[in-house]
């Protein structure tokens, strides 16, 4: 296994190689910090992918919502073919819980349940019903309409917080281990399919447990927050950050490879040290990865172990480096 570390904040000058499986300084050439031609193409596929599947979302909001107003149109047409003798004015439910449920906006609720309303004066007025009678039948129908389209919602927004609680991290925000071996493995397969690149980062604070017990939980929470929100504000728009564990942070970083994630985690490291200097934390982080290149085929759990050893590598010193293991003939670059 061989390791590449990266200098410290402090330090400018390479790192000097001892005797023995001693890591040397990182130092990425100006060709090597410019993304190649290659990786921009990998990451504006990622982009366009992500913008493929929010647009099949919307695209699959607004079909429901369609075929939910031609439904209440389709309804309105039975029953004024049946005649007066059997109502189906309680079926406009149906669509208007529909609504509800899978529209993320309220105006097509409100337009679903005007429509029906709207359906439902006309039929009884095409019986020549009184209209003291019809009067009834609307308030009765629009209370049954809206505790619907209510009660639906509540069920809806209690079902995306729960999902919300599943999927994060309380404390800092980010995705919990659970959500990021989902997306995780999400991206593993879209790599297999689509041979585009990605890297696997692990982050560890150094000294967190002495904070921890020298200043308290909450200040060491406050660190947790602070290094959380360093990585948010500091990733890509395609990556995305977890808290795995303790304080232990994983990103996945589509369209990167080895040199471009070298050159991202240097960056990171940097600002998390001046971030958390100017917070008053003595505290430092540990950065190892692994790109897919290196580790070709290889499974999350393979993927997590390798960039798992190099962040302890990595560890052995309590200053900003990053690790990485190489693939091929195993020699440091």
């Amino acid at each position: 296994m061989s390791v590449v570390s990266g200098v410290t904040r402090e330090e400018h000058a390479p790192i000097t190689r001892p005797a023995k499986r001693a890591p040397r300084a990182l130092q990425p050439s100006a060709e090597a910090c410019v993304p190649p031609t290659r990786v921009v193409g990998t990451w504006q596929l990622r982009t366009i992918i992500v913008l493929i599947d929010r647009a099949w979302l919307e695209a699959r909001s607004a079909t429901i919502a369609i075929l939910c107003i031609l439904s209440i149109g389709a309804i309105f047409l039975v029953d004024l073919s049946i005649g007066k003798e059997i109502w189906l004015h309680i079926l406009y439910v149906f669509p208007i819980g529909v609504l509800a449920l899978s529209c993320a906006g309220i105006t097509p609720v409100v337009i679903g349940v005007l429509l029906s309303l709207v359906c439902l004066v006309l039929t009884p007025l095409s019986y020549g019903l009184p209209r003291a009678a019809v009067a009834a039948n609307i308030l009765i129908a629009l209370a049954a309409y809206t505790l619907v389209a209510v009660l639906t919602r509540l069920a809806r927004s209690s079902s995306i917080a729960m999902e919300i609680l599943a999927t994060t991290d309380a404390l800092t925000g980010l995705h919990n281990r659970r959500s990021f071996e989902e997306l995780a493995e999400q991206e593993i397969a879209r790599n297999m399919r689509y041979g585009s690149p990605f890297s696997l980062v692990l982050l560890d604070l150094n000294q967190f447990k002495l904070l921890n017990d020298s200043r308290g939980h909450g200040v060491g929470d406050e660190a947790l927050r602070l290094f959380a929100d360093v990585l948010r504000a500091n990733i890509r728009r395609v990556d995305f950050a977890a808290r795995i564990g303790g304080d232990e942070f994983a990103i996945m970083m589509p369209g990167a490879d080895g040199n471009n994630c070298a050159t991202l985690c240097k960056d990171l490291s940097s600002i998390i040290v001046d971030r958390m200097k100017e917070a008053g934390f003595a505290l430092t982080a540990s950065v190892g990865y692994v790109c897919s290149h290196d580790a070709p085929n290889s499974s999350l759990t393979v993927l997590m172990q390798k960039a798992d050893e190099a962040l302890y590598a990595a560890k052995g010193c309590l200053r900003v480096k990053t690790q990485t293991h190489l693939r091929g003939d195993n020699k440091a670059q």
